[in-house]
């Protein structure tokens, strides 16, 4: 393996590609080198799609399976093609789910607390909720500034909910089998 180095200039190396920003007296978290440290915010998002995927793949799958194979066999016989198939007649019958998947994967990312403080050591990178947190450690506690950061990090998710229920509610309706 690598080892971890000292330059001249009196930084640090670190195991991927070297990082003389990364000083284990300042790194919240070694643990995966570079991709992981607390400036890099694509370790943050690489984190939240490790735990989202998996379950958000299991539930389009359970959708995916409940959409009945006659529908895609009489758009086949009707004239249409694999690709047109898959577009107008699955998708349309499976957006419920994929909605209701996106909708547990934003929130899942929107309300973490626990990898946001780990991952994120700078200040100007800090999620809402790292935010509101350091709210509580202040002199004397502004509860009506917490009530207030509580609103605002409540209107983005209201707003990607609104924007995104007129589909959920629309696939619903959408196709069926007779009989």
């Amino acid at each position: 393996g690598q080892a971890i180095t000292r330059n001249p200039a009196n930084q640090y190396n670190g195991l991927i590609g070297g990082n003389p920003n990364l000083q284990p007296e300042k790194a919240d978290s070694w643990t995966a080198g570079v991709i992981l440290q607390p400036r890099f915010i694509p370790g943050l998002a690489l984190t939240y799609i490790s735990f989202s995927l998996p379950y958000a793949l299991w539930i389009l799958r359970a959708f995916f399976q409940s959409i009945p194979l006659e529908l895609e066999h009489a758009a086949l016989i009707d004239g249409a093609n694999r690709a047109q198939a898959l577009v107008y007649v699955v998708m349309p019958l499976a957006l419920p789910g994929i909605i209701a998947t996106a909708i547990f994967t934003f929130i899942v990312a929107w309300n973490d607390f626990l990898f946001a403080l780990v991952l994120i050591g700078q200040d100007e990178l800090k999620t809402l909720a790292i935010g509101i947190n350091e709210f509580f450690h202040m002199a004397v506690v502004d509860w009506g500034l917490i009530m207030a950061a509580g609103v605002m990090v409540t209107i983005p998710a209201l707003v990607f909910f609104i924007a995104v229920q007129r589909y959920l509610i629309a696939g619903w309706g959408a196709g069926g089998l007779k009989g």
